[in-house]
């Protein structure tokens, strides 16, 4: 991904979640590529499911308020940022 090949990263993350289907950051990673080819409902659903795996990956949720909110899917782009945003809480506050 890093060497300017989204396509072939793609692929790469989508082989580390058949071996590894609980890895929460490949599943991010797959999403972020899929975001770099234009597909964006792709996108949706690998940030999901890094967030499913991973409840806790504040950037899975940052990344997926910004697609809902490009595909126009309001509700759930707010809805993802506030998530996000409860992560960033200190617990003093």
């Amino acid at each position: 991904h890093e060497r300017g090949d989204p396509a072939a990263a793609a692929e790469e993350y989508r082989l580390a979640l058949r071996a590894r289907p609980e890895d929460a950051t490949a599943a991010f990673n797959l999403g972020v590529a899929l975001e770099d080819l234009g597909r964006d409902l792709d996108a949706i659903d690998a940030y999901e499911e890094a967030t499913a795996l991973d409840p806790g990956h504040a950037d899975a949720y940052f990344n997926l308020a910004g697609v809902c909110e490009r595909v126009g899917r309001p509700a759930a782009a707010i809805r993802h940022l506030k998530a996000y945003r409860s992560l960033l809480r200190s617990p003093t506050e």
